[in-house]
């Protein structure tokens, strides 16, 4: 059965962990209305954020539809806004954030094992780092999870284009076809049958249109309505739920008014003027759905804002139907749980297991409460709970809005397994994550480490209701709070950085063994936590470091002051506050971290001092800084006209060529050589110089396959007796993953 986000967050203690929220009665009488709508859409592109939240809003809430948006990848190449979270961290806290934007918009929400490379130009690159049979295979897997009526693309194959949005479309359209042949990835079958989806449809974005654009080719549908069982039209809530990209800055205004999408048909069957028309998306397209129509209907008209208990009995016979279409019936499934959730949200029904304590390791105990509240007056009753142990409790009367509580000494099973992220609990395979287990291939999160059914009796028929395990607790400001309840190592051990530099000569630390713990927290997602055997590189690095007092500025989500102190650098952290009453002088280097400058207008106050600190014989280095609409540059602290535009090298192996072959910035304090180019990770660097004035000088050039050449990547400037220094190379990548050249160069880089 798929278990994913429900259309209007009837069970988010299931998956999210937040305190249960019953739906109110616009939203019961939504969900009653979509019970006779039986059409998916499967929305596909390439990353968090990449997603129509005000499509999905508009199918789901205006049409009825499921949903789900499909991501090849978990955003894990990306940056960080809020902290310093990268990798399968940021992958982790932006899978949550895609799914608090999902329980806003209605729509569900998938993967693929793809990860996150960082910016590519190419999708012929990405699809051969990841593997194209295997990362297709998850596409065409998705598909026949969902049986979806319409696959939409977000993306193009057309370059120019990020090369995994091109990628996504190109996927999307292969698995269209590979998914409706048998003799295509067998080992998915029976479990996910072969399923010829009707109709591919791109869907054309309108956030950068090539001019002169001719809209009359396309379809075009307005999805800006007004819902007043919400009181938000479609773009106000997709605005809240894009709002929740929060690690990538993407926080937007909403829109009220018309809002036109449009769209192009690429295969199958071809709409005339709605991307939807001729498509049966009702229970009349299957054998017995006739019957599941009508119950549906007498629910609906049976349903009572007031009274929603009123529409229990024909809940009840809407679930009878259901459970008289052929098991094969992908709707049956689904169709049931949402019944079943309506079942308790018309009873107004409290289900719950709470742990006294957050965790447990396998074996020991945990004293569980356990509440179950009838606040309606249909007659209930608590039959029983199951309990991990097998243990079960003595059943009681559900009277109106009389709690029910037991308490239960449970014993983790021995052999429960440690709690981490599915997709993290086992080193890659390459450019995937290593996921051997098809059902949990693809979904957002797996099941909670413990779980109770409580069988209920409600309005004399029985139902069987799954709850997580949850510790919950109270804090002073926000209130109550909670967490899925989770399984922990009985020991772990401390691996502060994923590379340990160790100088030539020097001994390599002692072996590492055990778990390691990480933790992400966040206000706007629940506390996650990833647990994984402990994996520590050990490089050996032999470094000059040229300077030692070292004065740095931090930028969002910046690791590089971190990691120039482990190599030894004597490092003072420099917010805009502490800058205002440091004496500058005692520093022989500072440096500015990524997007410092973005973060708001603090540091301009302070331009004066700063090339002054320079112009008295200082130096100052300035890693790479944004300057777009989305990410405009807020304070300018250079010397000199510099405009840093968007251009980048991917090719993490492309060439460094120096631009004079005596550059004193690549001779001392540390001789550079090829083997310092070696190993890189990801990318080259980002967000280079464009255009600058002539007083300041390029040191490198490099550029991608079949690009011209790029010079702006390392830009150095005399200004009075010091240095200013303008760089996008990806330091802040390369030293966390412990690459000795990018040590050995930016010593060079801030050695007077």
């Amino acid at each position: 059965m798929l278990m994913l986000t429900l259309p209007f967050c009837l069970l988010p203690s299931q998956l999210f962990a937040q305190t249960p929220v019953q739906p109110n009665a616009g939203e019961i009488q939504a969900a009653l209305a979509r019970l006779n709508v039986v059409g998916s859409v499967l929305y596909v592109a390439a990353h968090p954020d990449d997603e129509n939240s005000r499509l999905l809003a508009y199918l789901v809430g205006a049409r009825g539809l499921t949903a789900t948006y499909l991501s090849l990848t978990r955003g894990d190449g990306g940056q960080n806004l809020l902290g310093t979270e990268q990798d399968e961290l940021l992958g982790l806290l932006r899978t949550h954030e895609l799914l608090g934007a999902r329980r806003i918009d209605g729509a569900e929400q998938l993967f693929t094992r793809a990860r996150d490379l960082g910016y590519t130009k190419r999708a012929d690159e990405a699809l051969q780092i990841w593997g194209h049979e295997a990362v297709l295979g998850d596409v065409v897997q998705a598909i026949r999870r969902l049986r979806p009526d319409v696959v939409i693309t977000r993306f193009n194959t057309l370059p120019p284009n990020h090369g995994h949005h091109t990628a996504s479309a190109i996927l999307a359209a292969e698995a269209f076809t590979a998914a409706a042949d048998p003799k295509r990835y067998p080992e998915q079958l029976p479990q996910f049958p072969v399923w010829q989806t009707p109709r591919l449809i791109h869907n054309v974005p309108m956030f950068n249109p090539p001019p002169n654009l001719d809209l009359s080719q396309f379809l075009k549908l307005d999805v800006g309505g007004y819902d007043p069982l919400r009181g938000r039209s479609w773009p106000e809530i997709a605005a809240a739920s894009r709002s929740q990209h929060k690690s990538q800055g993407f926080g937007v205004t909403a829109e009220r008014g018309p809002s036109f999408e449009y769209f192009q048909a690429l295969a199958g069957s071809k709409p005339q003027v709605d991307p939807l028309d001729g498509l049966d998306l009702t229970w009349q397209r299957f054998a017995g759905g006739l019957k599941v129509q009508k119950a549906v209907l007498a629910a609906q008209k049976a349903f009572a804002p007031l009274h929603p208990e009123r529409t229990i009995p024909a809940l009840w016979q809407v679930r009878e139907a259901l459970l008289a279409l052929p098991d094969d019936n992908v709707w049956k499934a689904r169709k049931l749980h949402d019944v079943d959730a309506l079942l308790i949200a018309c009873a107004g029904l409290i289900l719950d297991a709470r742990a006294a304590e957050p965790t447990a390791v396998p074996g020991g105990k945990v004293n569980l409460q356990l509440v179950a509240v009838n606040r309606s007056n249909v007659a209930a009753r608590l039959m029983h709970v199951t309990l991990p142990d097998g243990a079960t409790e003595a059943n009681a009367a559900l009277a109106l809005n009389q709690p029910v509580t037991r308490t239960h000494a449970l014993v983790v099973p021995a052999d429960a397994p440690v709690t981490t992220p599915y997709w993290l609990r086992d080193p890659p395979d390459g450019g995937l994550d290593h996921v051997p287990d098809l059902t949990l291939r693809g979904l957002p999160v797996g099941p909670p480490a413990l779980s109770a059914t409580f069988v209920v009796e409600l309005g004399g028929k029985t139902l069987s209701v799954p709850r997580p395990v949850r510790h919950v607790w109270n804090d002073p400001v926000a209130g109550e709070q909670s967490r899925l309840f989770e399984v922990a190592p009985k020991e772990t051990v401390p691996v502060p950085r994923e590379a340990v530099m160790v100088q030539g000569g020097q001994a390599p630390p002692s072996h590492v063994q055990g778990w390691t713990e990480r933790t992400v927290r966040y206000d706007h997602v629940p506390l996650l936590t990833v647990r994984q055997q402990a994996r520590q590189k050990v490089v050996s690095l032999t470094l000059n470091r040229g300077v030692q007092r070292v004065g740095y500025i931090p930028g969002p989500g910046d690791r590089v002051a971190d990691s120039l102190q482990a190599v030894g650098y004597d490092v003072t952290l420099l917010p805009p506050d502490k800058l205002a009453r440091e004496p500058l002088a005692q520093f022989q280097v500072i440096v500015v971290g990524i997007r410092a400058l973005n973060q708001g207008p603090e540091l301009a106050a302070h331009k004066e001092k700063l090339l002054q600190y320079v112009a008295d014989g200082g130096r100052i280095v300035v890693q790479y800084q944004t300057q777009s609409k989305l990410a405009p540059l807020k304070a300018d602290i250079f010397p000199y006209p510099l405009e840093i535009g968007r251009e980048r090298v991917t090719d993490e192996n492309a060439a460094m060529t120096p631009l004079d072959a005596n550059e004193p910035l690549l001779q001392t304090p540390n001789k550079l050589t090829a083997d310092d180019f070696v190993g890189w990770v990801q990318e080259r660097g980002l967000y280079f110089a464009q255009k600058w004035d002539a007083r300041w000088r390029p040191v490198l050039t490099m550029h991608d396959l079949g690009e011209a050449p790029l010079q702006g990547g390392l830009l150095v400037a005399k200004h009075g007796k010091g240095t200013f220094v303008y760089t996008g190379l990806a330091f802040f990548r390369q030293l966390p993953a412990g690459v000795p050249g990018a040590y050995r160069l930016l010593a060079n880089v801030m050695t007077p």
